[in-house]
């Protein structure tokens, strides 16, 4: 007793004479303490009681070190061929095919079958609806068989849940089962996350207005493409699906150009900063192509104003299209960069706003194009386009500090 006595007015007198502790909210790295009372930190002692203090100055070799919860089950490394990242090209492949013809439902259901062509003409319009029907039925089918998940926090899940069943071990848990949550927590914060995001993120806003505003141009297009070229070119019920041709090699065109150029402008940017990329880096494309929604819409408005030969209105929807998925590749990508974890959020609060822009904005094409004509109704559809080239600019110049700046960080 009278050694305790000793060692522990001992470190008594060196903690009234050293700093005061770091706040608590800073808790100590593992280290280990030395041999001598005088050079340990006033955090590790305050951190450590009494009996622990006396039996680390009795063995100096005594280390602490955080332990690791063997009950946590994760992958197993980086390359772990469980992780969806490192899935083979064949799975990645096969899960992008099934999703790209789920895709094409929704420009199939909204455009080309919708306001007519050879099917409403010649087998009637309810086969429209049968046949997308019938193709919703059979990728519904394909995709329960082929389709796997792939959100890794639930693929973990699965995994606890196999290995409690073959070990008999209850307490093996996901990261995702350790948060404690309800289900019915779970849903309202994956709801709430994304209006937080949406409303308090400047970079989330701008970008999902900007899409918002191109994605409702586009459905502009599909609901009075049928209208101008029926009542400006006397084209027939039947051909005038044809017309949407122009949408769709636009988009073609403009992927191509993406993938083509993205990530070679991409590594040179980062060749320039040490060769480190941040996800800022994919925002100067934007630059190079918000142009085309604008010049599109003008080339389309004043030439079916004036009955310009009719390739002419279509190959200005080629450039709106181009422009549109010029621009949902690139802050697509970057949103996902960019908030990693909470990419989930950010893409559906993108979603919500680009969808809300693609519901509205038809409601009001026709009584604009009645009160301003097709010139100067898509003149001000391009003008309001212009409009994001400057804070589209200001993006690729100050994203990453808006991005990063404490006061734009929020909890989840």
């Amino acid at each position: 007793m009278a050694e305790q006595k000793s060692i522990f007015s001992a470190l008594s007198r060196v903690a009234s004479t050293e700093a005061p502790c770091p706040a608590l909210s800073q808790p100590p790295s593992p280290r280990r303490l030395s041999s001598t009372p005088s050079s340990a930190s006033a955090t590790d002692r305050d951190n450590l009681d009494p009996e622990k203090a006396v039996q680390e100055q009795i063995n100096p070799t005594i280390q602490r070190v955080p332990t690791k919860d063997i009950n946590l089950v994760d992958w197993t490394g980086p390359d772990d061929p469980e992780k969806p990242l490192n899935w083979t090209k064949k799975k990645k492949w096969t899960n992008m095919m099934i999703i790209g013809a789920l895709t094409l439902l929704t420009p199939f259901g909204s455009s080309m079958f919708a306001p007519g062509g050879y099917v409403s003409e010649y087998i009637g319009w309810r086969w429209n609806f049968y046949i997308l029907s019938i193709w919703t039925a059979l990728m519904l089918v394909v995709t329960i068989i082929m389709l796997p998940e792939t959100y890794p926090p639930v693929l973990l899940e699965r995994k606890a849940k196999k290995l409690r069943k073959e070990t008999g071990n209850q307490d093996l848990r996901a990261p995702s089962e350790l948060s404690g949550r309800t289900p019915s927590q779970l849903l309202l914060a994956n709801i709430i996350r994304p209006t937080k995001m949406l409303v308090l993120s400047p970079i989330v806003s701008l970008l999902s207005l900007y899409i918002a505003v191109v994605y409702g141009y586009l459905y502009i297009m599909f609901s009075t493409l049928t209208i101008v070229f029926e009542g400006q070119y006397g084209i027939g019920h039947g051909n005038v699906g044809l017309v949407f041709l122009g949408l769709g090699l636009g988009q073609i065109i403009g992927l191509f150009f993406f993938a083509s150029t993205s990530d070679r402008n991409l590594k040179k940017r980062a060749a320039k900063n040490n060769g480190v990329m941040t996800p800022e880096m994919r925002l100067p494309f934007l630059l190079h192509t918000t142009w085309c929604a604008p010049v599109g819409l003008l080339l389309y408005g004043w030439t079916a104003e004036y009955k310009v030969q009719w390739i002419v209105p279509i190959i200005g929807t080629t450039f709106i299209s181009i422009g549109m998925i010029c621009t949902f590749m690139p802050i697509g990508i970057y949103l996902v960069d960019a908030y990693t974890t909470y990419a989930a959020s950010a893409m559906a609060a993108n979603t919500v706003l680009r969808s809300l822009g693609g519901a509205l904005f038809p409601l009001a094409a026709r009584r604009l194009y009645n009160t301003l004509g097709y010139g100067w109704g898509n003149s001000l559809l391009a003008f309001i386009a212009l409009l994001f080239i400057p804070a589209i600019w200001l993006l690729t110049k100050y994203a990453e500090f808006l991005r990063t700046h404490p006061r734009f960080q929020f909890k989840m």
